[in-house]
């Protein structure tokens, strides 16, 4: 998702929502950045057996399989839903 978060804020179901996803991105970017961790990095064979070249490609794939719909909410690493839908 970090690497196509200028497709996912479009989508978000309002203003809170929308930061909510920038923040938890600037949280992430923190966190790869503590770790010396490089975004960039390879896949797996397998997914590079399947074409895919780096690991934005997945990112962008995934986010292009999700569809069109609305975030509705953005949650923290390791925190649930409190609503439906």
């Amino acid at each position: 998702m970090r690497d196509a978060i200028h497709l996912l804020t479009p989508r978000a179901a309002d203003e809170e929502v929308g930061r909510a996803l920038i923040r938890e991105m600037a949280w992430y970017d923190n966190y790869l950045n503590e770790g010396a961790s490089d975004r960039s990095a390879n896949t797996t064979p397998g997914n590079k057996r399947g074409g895919l070249a780096n690991i934005v490609e997945k990112a962008l794939g995934s986010v292009a399989k999700s569809g069109p719909a609305r975030s509705l909410a953005c949650w923290r690493p390791g925190s649930g839903s409190t609503a439906r839908g």
